[in-house]
């Protein structure tokens, strides 16, 4: 078995998930202009999440992508 590659980062799965934080940001700077305040913590919520999974590619750095 080769654990070199279960460590290595998941730059592939990174892009993807870096390009949705980057549409929850807008949508979240959309929600914020509108007011609409409960959309906007929905938002942040989703944004989270994102972000843990983010973490979870192993990749250390969004300037990494």
């Amino acid at each position: 078995m080769n654990f070199s590659t279960c460590l290595r980062p998941n730059y592939r799965r990174a892009r993807e998930i870096k390009a949705d934080l980057d549409d929850i940001q807008s949508e979240i700077e959309a929600a914020e202009a509108k007011g609409d305040f409960s959309r906007v913590q929905d938002l942040k919520e989703s944004l989270h999440e994102l972000q843990h999974a983010f973490f979870l590619t192993g990749v250390t750095s969004e300037y990494d992508l």
